[in-house]
Formats: C-alpha cells, structure tokens, sequence
C-alpha cells in the first residue's frame, strides 16, 4: 500500500517513516509563532501605511483650502468660465450659466 504524506514537523517526519510510510515528503513550514510574527508585522505595516494615507489626505484637503482662501482656486475658475464662454459651442447661454451655477453651489458645500 502507497501513502504518501504532507508533514511539517520533523516530529511528525520520523514518526512516518518509522512507520514505515513509504514517501514522506519534507516541506518547511513556518511555525505557528512564525506565522503569528508574520501577521503581527502585517497588521502593524498596514496601520503604517493607513495612517500615511490619512496623511496625504489631509495634506491634500488643506492644500485646497489655501488655494480657496487664497484666492487662487477662484481665479482659476474664473478664467476657465471665461475660456468656456469665449467657445462657439452649441450649448445655449443659460446652459452654461446654469452648469457653472451648479458648479458653485457644490463648491459652497464643501469649501
């Protein structure tokens, strides 16, 4: 009769082939503490990198509110209207208008 069996421990090895199991196959498994260090420094690199990207959120998110306050953000917005109403677009006036009254409203919101 041919067994062939998947053993980790050189415990659990030497007793199979005691046995007389005829292929014992040796594959080096982490151990459990292994395993648990590996998931400990998992964890502890994702809460790195989380927090890292809260970081870069909020960088972002102040970034923006300079640019607002600083009046940056309004003259950029102010020179793209323009831009946008200097086309010949097939889009009649109000349109526009309302779209860029849209534009503000949602801006009111969040800034």
């Amino acid at each position: 009769m041919f067994y062939l069996y998947f053993l980790h421990r050189s415990r659990h090895k030497e007793e199979a082939r005691n046995a007389g199991v005829s292929d014992v196959i040796d594959l080096d498994l982490p151990d459990d503490d292994e395993l648990e260090r590996d998931l400990i420094l998992l964890a502890q690199q994702q809460e790195k990198l989380l927090a890292e990207l809260a970081l870069a959120y909020e960088e972002e998110s102040e970034r923006e509110r300079e640019e607002m306050e600083s009046g940056r953000r309004a003259a950029f917005d102010q020179e793209m209207e323009a831009r946008v109403k200097a086309m010949n677009l097939s889009v009649a006036p109000e349109e526009i208008e309302d779209a860029f009254e849209e534009v503000r409203e949602v801006r009111e919101l969040f800034f």
